[in-house]
């Protein structure tokens, strides 16, 4: 789930039955969003408890991360903090052109930058990660494998104008690579 849906009241409720509703043993992706006057701490903090899975991007862990320690220049113990204070079990820190990293306890998997795109919109580039990272995890597809399909998914998501490609061959040309691993 996201946050963003949670943005009023209808939708923080209705989160909260599901939370409420579901099976023992069930991972819980969650999806950061923390955009001006749609959320509130009591969100976040609500959807963080729930998540095993939470994916953010740089600019939102440091906000995260200001209630737990004072030096948010720190990535590393940013990350440590949130995830032990969260009990989440993987971390998925989306950095743009710069790349990515999904963290577990255990360890830390990086990605690179993505390729050089002509960058037209980077609206949804966000969603189009937590997509196609969600769609590999639940396929059981290596770490590294599945980032680099969520970055390739996202990087053509920013060269297109807004969030939905008008070519919808290229959900197809993903469900492939996700298939086929």
């Amino acid at each position: 789930f996201g946050s963003l849906i949670q943005h009023d009241k209808n939708g923080f409720q209705l989160m909260q039955k599901v939370m409420n509703q579901k099976k023992t043993g069930t991972t819980v992706f969650c999806d950061i969003n923390l955009r001006p006057d749609s959320y509130n701490m009591a969100v976040i903090k609500a959807s963080l408890e729930a998540a095993d899975i939470l994916k953010l991007n740089l600019e939102e862990l440091k906000e995260l991360s200001s209630d737990i320690m004072n030096d948010r220049n720190n990535t590393e113990k940013m990350i440590d903090g949130l995830m032990k204070s969260h009990n989440l079990e993987l971390m998925i820190l989306t950095l743009g052109s710069h790349g990515s990293q999904w963290v577990t306890h255990e360890k830390k998997y990086q990605h690179s930058t993505i390729p050089q795109i002509t960058l037209v919109d980077t609206v949804g580039a966000g969603d189009a990660y937590a997509a196609i990272s969600a769609a590999g995890w639940l396929k059981g597809l290596p770490f590294e494998v599945i980032m680099d399909l969520a970055s390739d998914f996202a990087g053509y998501i920013c060269t297109i104008k807004g969030a939905l490609p008008e070519d919808e061959k290229i959900y197809d040309k993903f469900r492939k690579r996700i298939q086929k691993g």
